[in-house]
């Protein structure tokens, strides 16, 4: 009977009468003893499905559970069906009276009992309000259990152990206490509900796991089923995973430099049946993406990730920022969609409804052509050949080695300077790829929906472009069946898919890769083919320097020796242009230097460079000496706010940037360090942003626009009182370099303002604000009223000025042009001495009457005061401390042990090859060599105490 149509009805029923249950007797018509009856005239295929029926809530801890069926012939009949339920509960109406029913025990039960083992019930395809989730597509069916009244709690006393699904009780349970376990541990979703446990940590709202805060899912986390912990780890930590109300998607933790690998495909299983997360490999194997960032990942028709097919891994195609979406084309590993669905990217190149690569028309076709699986590609060749989409009066398509690989045939004779194809009508694009032709810089002739795009390279080709047209001709005459070929390396610069030739001519190149791949020679002798674009790159105007080639980039190099302070590029006689481009340099927003034919063209960007802009002219010059044969490289950072292009950056400095998105992508703390060398817009950018933002939070102090966005400054918020600590140096970080927002605090010490409100202060002579040095703090030294400017003098902490400037202050002890303390006269010096730094004071004094510190040409050296025989101590080693690092003023004494020579006569001692002073080493001691001359320099050899100089140096001492 259970075996029966009508059986399998009722069975259906009565899971779905659980309000209508009552006790029956054991003897019952239709109970377990009557059915075992009936069982034994059923078919075995009957017999095993009703068995399959009745053991769905079968599991050893489980007592009987009645339960209500509908017969077909009666109204209403009541049968006994043996279901088990837990030893130690059952079912009863809720403590609340409500309808629903409850799960209860009806007997103690001490805490870590086991309930139900779940391993055993049977597991379905489709979820319903009674089953729970194992896992993706895989439910628990507890109907026909007491399981399926157990209801919530945020406080529950059940829970489940994984992974192996039993039910436990995590409490003593008292004996009529309704069972409860949380349902957030093994839903994602479910139908919302209140729920009304009133405990502290009820979360209100029961949506299942998806709907948790963040906080909450931490807490939880621990407690949940491996499906839903899957949910919320993803194997790669630069990648999240984010729920909205209608889909989810995955997006970027950190920066993406384009051709990243985000998935790799290889590594997943394949399995025989497609479905909606599926990536087709080929038809019958299908990439399984459970748990992988593919699996979240939506469709765009102008995505941001793409297939490496030959790999079998997922790149990005371009700088991705951090907190963006990562989307790829469904339509490039699709032929035929799952589930179709209407596109809504909103990109100009939209394909509308996306049903996969087959529903697309031909255009569409071959314009993605170029980015879609290998079988895609074998179905295409194959649809062509047959279907000709692309074929003309005198060509038409044919497989050259199989369907893999297709090419251009004549179908008639064909006259030498025939017109094939008018390259000037087809679509220019801004990005190359296998199907384009080279026009000039990011202009690229899209072959995707012209037979032009099967025309295959030889190195002895019998068509050609003629550039002053743009048209495919022929070279010479062609017969009926020739192929069609054309060499590629008089339009292509580089090749994005190098391979090699078999044309099988006297003069093949063999590796086609481009044409910057070949030599010299061959270059030379094909340079009259090329197209303008290629012989662009031949030709540099200036002597000094020349284009080289290596690792497929070009480089600006130094022809000979250059000097510091030489102009390598002009930009102020360049033609602006209104577009960005890779190789523009921005001037304002919307006026772009156009670099075409330049040096600054071909100049590549470094963290560390020996180029840099002079804005005020607008021209790039040398920061030091460039040796010939020295790559020249300026800061990319410097001129661009945004970057058309942006890249990863393997200069290898110290200070190395990494990704070089454009300026506006750093974050404040590099902004500021770069600040003194950025072009006016940038600066003005940057200002505008710290005007609005105000990102440097002081309670007494704001920034204010002086001259525009130009030039900024500090006001005071409200009336400050004289002696109120405005800034605390301490907490300001140390560098070793000076420059324009650094002040000094002792020599190779420099504080950093760049992430600080105090870098806005500008210099007065007669100023409101002073560093108090006895604690490195900034103070005011007098009653300033609110709104007031705040000032501090320059002079008191800098010995020279990194960018010297006239002052403008107009009070009476102005000084004019300030480029340090070490620039004022020695009235002015004696004057301000009281208020300066140690570090200045000590510039002044030197501590043996003997000696004194002077200037040699830029460098300070040690003079003495008055003549000083032979053999006399200038400077005691052996009193001064002891340093673990090595730096350009210490004298090493042993490995790991340098001497600190601050303040003392060592310092200001430079280097000679014949020396007027030298070691004894016996009491490390300086002692002259002879008799020295009053107001002589004192030198010492470096080479007699260091085994290795930390700054190597040319020597110029003459001897």
């Amino acid at each position: 009977f259970f075996g029966s149509s009508a059986g399998k009805k009722l069975l259906m029923a009565s899971a779905n009468a659980p309000n209508r249950t009552r006790s029956l007797s054991a003897e019952s018509p239709g109970s377990a003893a009557h059915a075992a009856a009936f069982l034994q005239f059923l078919s075995p295929q009957k017999r095993q499905d009703a068995a399959i029926r009745r053991s769905k809530p079968s599991c050893a801890q489980l007592d009987q559970y009645t339960i209500v069926v509908e017969h077909p012939n009666s109204d209403k009949v009541t049968e006994k069906a043996t279901v088990k339920s837990p030893p130690s509960a059952t079912v009863l109406p809720n403590a609340s009276g409500s309808s629903s029913l409850g799960l209860y025990a009806k007997m103690f039960i001490a805490k870590g009992t086991v309930l139900v083992r779940l391993q055993g019930f049977p597991v379905v395809v489709s979820n319903a309000p009674e089953g729970i989730t194992k896992a993706a597509h895989e439910y628990f069916n507890t109907v026909g259990t007491p399981l399926r009244h157990l209801r919530h709690s945020c406080t529950p006393n059940v829970g489940f152990l994984f992974p192996d699904w039993v039910l436990v009780s995590l409490r003593d349970i008292q004996e009529s206490e309704e069972l409860c376990y949380n349902y957030n541990t093994t839903e994602y979703r479910c139908d919302p509900f209140h729920c009304d446990c009133h405990a502290e940590t009820c979360t209100g709202l029961i949506q299942g796991f998806q709907a948790l805060s963040a906080k909450q899912k931490e807490e939880i986390l621990p407690l949940v089923s491996p499906y839903l912990q899957s949910w919320s780890r993803l194997r790669d930590t630069r990648l999240e995973v984010i729920e909205t109300p209608s889909y989810k998607y995955v997006r970027t933790k950190v920066p993406l430099p384009p051709k990243t690998v985000v998935c790799d495909l290889s590594s997943m299983p394949l399995q025989a049946q497609n479905d909606v997360y599926a990536i087709t490999k080929e038809e019958g194997q299908y990439f399984n993406t459970f748990g992988r960032a593919a699996r979240y990942m939506n469709h765009s028709c102008e995505p941001n990730v793409e297939f490496d097919f030959s790999n079998w891994t997922m790149v990005t195609t371009r700088a991705v920022d951090a907190g963006e979406e990562l989307t790829f084309n469904y339509l490039t590993s699709e032929l035929e969609m799952a589930n179709p669905f209407q596109c809504q990217c909103g990109s100009a190149e939209c394909h509308g409804k996306i049903a996969g690569f087959r529903g697309l028309d031909d255009a569409r076709r071959g314009r993605l052509l170029h980015a879609v699986a290998p079988y895609i590609r074998r179905w295409f060749n194959t649809y062509v050949v047959e279907k000709q989409p692309f074929s003309t009066e005198q060509v038409k398509v044919v497989p050259i080695h199989g369907i893999e690989w297709l090419g251009l045939q004549a179908k008639v004779g064909i006259p030498q300077s025939t017109v094939l194809f008018d390259l000037s009508l087809q679509p220019v694009k801004s990005r190359n790829d296998v199907f384009c032709i080279t026009k000039g810089s990011e202009e690229f002739i899209s072959t995707e929906c012209s037979a032009s795009r099967y025309l295959n390279h030889s190195c002895e080709p019998n068509v050609a472009v003629t550039f002053d047209d743009w048209c495919l001709r022929t070279t010479r005459d062609v017969t009926p069946g020739e192929e069609l070929t054309f060499n590629y390396l008089c339009t292509e610069y580089i090749v994005s898919q190098p391979f090699d030739c078999q044309c099988g001519s006297s003069r093949c190149y063999g590796k086609v890769g481009g044409f910057l791949k070949l030599t010299a020679a061959q270059k030379e002798e094909l340079l009259p083919k090329v197209s303008p674009y290629l012989q662009s790159w031949c030709t540099l105007n200036d002597d000094r320097l020349v284009v080289s080639e290596s690792d497929g980039f070009k480089r600006l190099v130094a022809a000979r020796d250059l000097k510091e302070g030489e102009i390598v590029c002009d930009l102020s006689s360049m033609p602006l242009q209104s577009n960005n481009d890779t190789y523009a340099i921005t001037k304002q927003e919307g006026q772009y230097f156009n670099t075409f034919g330049r040096a600054a063209r071909y100049m590549n960007h470094s963290c560390d460079p020996n180029v840099e802009f002079d804005f005020r002219v607008w021209t790039m010059v040398l920061r030091r000496d460039v040796s010939s044969g020295e790559e020249l490289t300026f800061n990319y950072l410097h001129s661009e706010l945004f970057m058309s292009t942006p890249f990863s950056c393997n200069c290898g400095a110290s200070q190395c940037f990494r990704t070089v998105a454009g300026f506006s992508k750093l974050d404040v703390r590099h902004q500021s360090q770069l600040l003194p060398q950025v072009s006016p817009y940038i600066r003005e950018w940057f200002n505008a942003f710290v005007l609005e933002k105000q990102p440097f939070h002081s309670d007494h102090l704001r920034v204010f626009s002086i001259q525009g966005n130009a030039w900024l400054g500090l006001k005071a918020k409200h009336a400050i009182g004289a002696g109120t600590v405005l800034v605390d140096l301490k907490a300001q970080p140390l560098e070793s370099q000076n420059n324009l927002y650094s002040i000094t605090k002792s020599e190779g010490q420099f504080i950093s303002t760049e992430n600080s409100i105090c870098r806005y202060f500008n210099h007065s002579c007669d100023p409101n604000v002073a560093v108090c040095f006895e604690d490195w703090t900034m103070r005011a030294i007098r009653d300033v009223k609110d709104g007031e400017e705040v000032t501090f003098n320059y002079l008191t902490t800098e010995y020279t000025m990194a960018q010297p400037f006239p002052c403008c202050c107009g009070s009476q002890e102005c000084h004019g042009q300030i480029a340090g303390f070490v620039k004022l006269p020695a009235a002015q010096k004696e004057k301000l001495l009281p208020q300066v730094s140690p570090y200045l004071q000590s510039w002044c004094t030197l501590n043996d009457s003997r000696l004194c510190v002077g200037q040699h040409g830029e460098f300070k050296c040690l003079q003495t005061t008055c003549a000083i025989p032979k053999g006399a101590v200038v400077c005691d080693l052996s009193s001064m401390p002891l340093q673990a690092q090595n730096d350009v003023y210490a004298i090493t004494k042993e490995e790991g042990q340098y001497f600190n020579t601050f303040g003392r006569a060592a310092r200001y001692m430079n280097h000679s090859c014949e020396p007027n002073v030298e070691f004894d080493f016996s009491n490390w001691t300086m002692v002259t060599t002879r008799a020295v001359d009053a107001g002589e320099e004192l030198t010492f050899n470096y080479l007699t105490s260091e085994l290795e100089m930390a700054n190597p140096f040319q020597c110029q001492c003459g001897s």
